[in-house]
């Protein structure tokens, strides 16, 4: 398996860990919220509206890394850039890396 793949792998392991910990920490804050609602005495109001869904922090940040993925892509095809073939992970990766730290 050539190093580029092993990269890319490790950044879409790295996306999915970070997407794990999101959730973690929303479980996390509801179920403090509930706490803190027995300890006060109140009676259990209702949660608010659960969410289901990330949310994007940054555009300026996400829609630089989607073009990074795609030039990438395009440079692993051989549609574009065909002499820099070999480095098609270094745009994929650094598109990869943005793509993470967008979401929230």
């Amino acid at each position: 398996m050539e190093p580029g793949m092993i990269v890319m792998i490790v950044i879409v392991a790295l996306f999915y860990v970070r997407l794990y910990l999101l959730r973690r920490g929303r479980k996390r804050r509801e179920s403090q919220t509930v706490l803190k609602q027995m300890k006060q005495g109140k009676k259990a109001a209702p949660l608010p509206a659960r969410e289901t869904s990330y949310r994007v922090t940054s555009w300026w940040i996400l829609t630089p890394g989607v073009i990074f993925m795609l030039l990438g892509l395009a440079m692993y095809t051989q549609a574009i850039l065909v002499d820099y073939q070999p480095y098609w992970w270094i745009p994929a990766g650094i598109g990869g890396v943005l793509f993470i730290f967008s979401f929230e």
